[in-house]
């Protein structure tokens, strides 16, 4: 019986030091020993192992474990292991260097910058050049702002459709409708042809920069350059409004296509409102309307030919209008004295 529990006192001595000389780790869910060994599949087992961080040949040589804040300049680990590290404590060796920079920093506050190229006024920029593109979302946030003149925000709308965008989307999204679209579109081709042309002074042109100038190129989208350039520089010494444009614009093609100056009214924007004047005067019927408009085109006409052409008119109108009063009047004479001539004749034969 005294050899029975010797013998197990033995064992149980070895099995103590087995597990106490034998390094383990922790582990989850499962034990790093093998199955048989008497520890159960979800047994955790710390080791008493503690690590040598001398770094001397022979030992594991590895660095101590330490706390790292994100941020914090570089720090010398100390020479004791496992202890927290607080940077700027007096215990830390830190970089002076670096402790400096962080200390000399200065935060940057958040100032508000527009997206590039927002303000960009280039005409190649805004028609979508491949070195200074415009991306479609900046392109609509410029016309929804209204960021620039007419004609700069009219050569985005091709740009875009370009990159798929239609009328539709463009109105949904800026607001902008497709009516005025087209006109803008219009309109800053005839601008744009203008200013190449370099028939026009700069002064003029600045005339149709504010909102509005755009409704009046638009109505001379018919015109040459060559008449627009004219209609332009007259339409910005008179201040004329859309109606009073669309007139003019109307007037030079009926001036082109009768043919004016065969009688005696020249080119240029006055004559050819001048001759339309005439054109209505002919086409009246009473006198007071045929002297209004002789009156008009006196006061627009430029040409003295012009002018004594408009007051021959008048005073052929006068005297055809004259003959036609006598005719008439004499005409009524005459029905009178017929109705007279019958009454007469039929008294006598009832008599």
């Amino acid at each position: 019986m005294t050899t029975i529990l010797l013998f197990a006192y033995i064992i149980s001595t070895s099995m103590t030091s087995f597990r106490s000389s034998r390094p383990f780790h922790a582990c989850r869910g499962r034990s790093t020993t093998a199955q048989g060994r008497g520890f159960g599949r979800n047994t955790v087992v710390l080791s008493r192992f503690t690590p040598d961080f001398s770094g001397k040949a022979g030992g594991p040589g590895q660095n101590p474990p330490r706390l790292i804040v994100p941020g914090a300049p570089s720090i010398t680990p100390p020479t004791k292991p496992g202890s927290l590290i607080i940077p700027g404590s007096p215990g830390s060796q830190s970089n002076p260097t670096d402790a400096a920079a962080v200390k000399n920093e200065t935060p940057v506050g958040r100032v508000f910058r527009p997206p590039p190229g927002f303000m960009d006024t280039e005409s190649d920029a805004a028609a979508g050049n491949e070195k200074t593109k415009i991306p479609p979302q900046e392109m609509l946030n410029r016309l929804q702002a209204q960021a620039g003149a007419w004609h700069q925000l009219a050569k985005l709308l091709p740009a875009l459709q370009r990159e798929g965008y239609d009328g539709y989307v463009i109105e949904e999204v800026t607001g902008l409708e497709r009516k005025l679209q087209n006109i803008w579109t219009s309109a800053v081709s005839i601008y744009d042809s203008l200013i190449k042309s370099n028939l026009v002074e700069p002064n003029v042109m600045a005339y149709y920069d504010p909102p509005g100038g755009e409704m009046l190129l638009h109505e001379l989208r018919f015109l040459s350059t060559r008449q627009r350039s004219a209609a332009v520089a007259y339409i910005a010494k008179n201040e004329f409004d859309t109606a009073q444009c669309a007139m003019l614009a109307k007037a030079i093609k009926e001036h082109e296509r009768r043919g004016g100056r065969r009688e005696g009214f020249t080119d240029s924007p006055a004559d050819c409102l001048a001759y339309k004047y005439y054109r209505d005067a002919l086409e009246c019927r009473k006198v007071e309307d045929v002297e209004a408009c002789v009156e008009k085109g006196l006061k627009v006409a430029e040409s003295e030919e012009a002018k004594a052409k408009l007051v021959r008119n008048c005073k052929r109108i006068n005297v055809q209008d004259g003959l036609c009063l006598y005719v008439e009047s004499s005409f009524k004479l005459f029905e009178v004295i017929s109705a007279c001539l019958i009454i007469t004749f039929l008294a006598g034969i009832a008599g």
